[in-house]
Order: structure tokens, then sequence, then C-alpha cells
């Protein structure tokens, strides 16, 4: 069973007063890795190895504390069920560190992103139908069968608070 500590760096941003929130995940004896989070917060919000808010006024500076707090779940869980899937002879030093930089930074691991192209603009909120295919067209010129595989990047704006979801992501056909 593996165990996640979280720690803050000694180390303060002169422009923020922001700290990162390092990690260190032990599995068994063998297996003790250290890495950055790459996530920062403020040293008021970090209080024996937790993020600890207290606020009721949410304010941008707890909104960003709530966010970092949700981010370091996001990797723990990650972390926890990738390591628990992986022999412990499979460890290297750096696993740690480079499943965490995967899990945030998707776009500097894969192939295909890297070979993307924006077919339309980004749009604002909107309820009506949009039409990928002619975006495709007007780039790509006709659709064929060999035609690269199509991504939507979308999300879900509550239309009461204005809050919106995180960023989707799904496969289109174009017909």
């Amino acid at each position: 069973m593996a165990t996640i500590t979280l720690t803050l760096s000694a180390r303060k941003s002169k422009d923020t007063g922001k700290a990162e929130i390092l990690l260190r995940y032990r599995n068994t004896r063998e297996v003790a890795l250290r890495a950055h989070t790459r996530v920062f917060i403020l040293p008021k919000y970090f209080v024996d190895g937790q993020i600890v808010i207290k606020n009721r006024l949410i304010t941008p500076e707890v909104k960003e504390a709530q966010e970092a707090k949700a981010l370091i779940e996001r990797i723990i869980n990650h972390l926890t069920e990738k390591g628990n899937n992986k022999a412990i002879s499979d460890f290297t030093q750096d696993w740690a560190q480079d499943t965490i930089d995967r899990l945030l930074f998707p776009q500097n691991y894969s192939r295909a992103y890297s070979k993307a192209v924006q077919i339309g603009a980004a749009r604002e909120v909107v309820d009506e139908m949009i039409n990928l295919k002619d975006d495709y067209e007007a780039v790509h010129g006709a659709v064929t069968e060999a035609a690269p595989k199509v991504f939507l990047k979308y999300f879900y704006v509550n239309t009461k608070t204005g809050e919106k979801s995180g960023e989707m992501l799904a496969t289109v056909k174009l017909v």
C-alpha cells in the first residue's frame, strides 16, 4: 500500500508569496520517491501536510486555494492508481515526477497532439449547433476516408452561476 506525504517548499515566490507543494511517494521500504507537483499555494492554507481552507467567503485567493486542493487530490489519486498497478521492481527514480508531468502536461507526451491543427476559432458560450464539417473543409478541403481524427474540446457552463466545468475532449466523426 502506497503512502503519499505532502510538504510545502521553503522557497516562496517574491511576487505572489506562494510556495510549491512537494510530494513524497512511498511504496514498501524499497520505493521512496520525491516529486514537484507544480502546484503553488499560499502558506496560510497549508497545515500539517494538508490544504486547509476555513474561509467561508469565496475570494479569488480562496478560489485559487480550492483549485490547488482539487488538483493535488487529482494528482494523489492518479499516482496511487498508477503505483498500485505497477510491480515494485519496475519503479524508477523519476517515476513519480514523470507520472505527474504526464498528468498535468499531456500535450508534451502526445505525438498526435503535437501534430494537431486548429480548424475553427474558439467560440463563446453557445447553445445552438456548431458545424465542424464546414470548419474542417475550409482548412483541409473535402472530407475523405483518409481524414485524420477530429477532436472537439468543450466545457459546460452553469447558466445560473456562470461556472465552467473542466475541459472535455470528444472524438468527432465528420459526415
